[in-house]
């Protein structure tokens, strides 16, 4: 596991790692053991308030960041969520470089 979100950054692979659009201070990101992480972001609405307006909360980091995530929950309500993940490493085997 990445010990941050920096770790992931690959000019060639991945050549960008989104921030808070707001703010635009890094995302929240712990690493809770060998496939475990917790990612957080400070919300100013409900995940619903959020529908029609383009990429919104964290939809955009699904899609480019954490392959199949659409099938993960991303729901959340104003204010600070925090959203715990395991990789299954079946389905995402690790790289070895």
């Amino acid at each position: 596991m990445p010990t941050s979100l920096d770790d992931l950054n690959d000019p060639l692979y991945n050549p960008f790692i989104p921030k808070d659009p707001k703010t635009d201070s890094p995302y929240e990101y712990r690493s809770k053991g060998n496939l475990t992480f917790e990612l957080c972001a400070t919300f100013d609405l409900d995940y619903e308030d959020n529908k029609g307006r383009g990429p919104y909360g964290l939809s955009y980091i699904t899609n480019s960041y954490y392959p199949g995530g659409g099938d993960e929950n991303w729901l959340h309500k104003a204010g600070r969520t925090c959203f715990e993940r395991t990789i299954d490493p079946e389905r995402y085997p690790p790289v070895k470089i």
